[in-house]
């Protein structure tokens, strides 16, 4: 297995698997976090619009933008 670590915005390589933990209720506001990406936000914005995924304690859920957003998956955790 390979590890990279890389600077720059989450989201931005398509080769990746973003992992982005989420309070209860979180709506990622416009800008933030500041370090992921406009277009992976707004495609999590419409995820959470949704319902389906409320950001609870252990919550989780493996998304799969197929070009809506650059990484390949992202997996989102609820914090609580």
């Amino acid at each position: 297995m390979t590890i990279d670590v890389n600077l720059g915005r989450i989201g931005s390589d398509a080769g990746t698997t973003v992992i982005v933990g989420l309070f209860e209720d979180d709506q990622l506001e416009e800008g933030t976090p500041p370090v992921l990406d406009a277009s992976l936000r707004r495609y999590l914005r419409e995820i959470l619009a949704l319902g389906d995924f409320k950001g609870k304690k252990h919550q989780m859920a493996v998304l799969y933008p197929h070009g809506a957003a650059p990484p390949q998956r992202a997996l989102l955790i609820g914090l609580g």
